[in-house]
């Protein structure tokens, strides 16, 4: 399966605020108003708080946590806001018997309502939070190899592979 294009700040002259407001387009595009569903149950994406009138589950897929909990003390990762749509072409993908070639699904045996989506060739990973009647996206991110040993065996043991 192919994936869009990275969105790339240099494709923005180095303008970091026209770039930012590209990827959250593309994000509300792709995802927000994709119509996209997990396992019979449509996704949906918290809006608020909103910092800078982007959506709370945006700035989660585009930035990681920092020393503190606090939302505040997130830092941008261009890495995860290159791949933003990548989420959308996933969850696109993916069967419901836990893998579709590259991308594979499971619950985390710490966090149960939760599903891990990844990518394994390119370590990008999206987290979905069951609700009764739907998903809530809950983030994205670019897996590190320490983490995707985590992956691998977490994803075997909820399949029994």
């Amino acid at each position: 399966m192919s994936y869009p294009d990275l969105i790339e700040l240099s494709g923005f002259g180095g303008d970091f605020e026209r770039y930012i407001d590209a990827v959250y387009a593309a994000y509300v595009d792709a995802l927000v108003r994709g119509n996209l569903t997990f396992l019979g149950k449509p996704i949906s994406f918290k809006h608020a708080p909103a910092t800078d009138g982007k959506g709370f589950a945006f700035w989660h897929a585009v930035s990681e946590g920092g020393e503190t909990e606090r939302e505040d003390d997130r830092t941008i990762d261009l890495r995860r806001c290159e791949r933003i749509t990548w989420a959308a072409h996933m969850l696109e993908a993916v069967g419901n018997d836990g893998s579709c070639g590259d991308i594979v699904w499971w619950r985390p045996p710490r966090v149960r309502k939760r599903v891990v989506v990844w990518l394994r060739g390119d370590n990008y990973a999206i987290v979905l939070e069951e609700r009764e009647q739907f998903w809530l996206f809950w983030t994205a991110y670019c897996v590190k190899s320490n983490r995707a040993r985590t992956f691998s065996a977490e994803h075997a043991s909820f399949w029994k592979l």
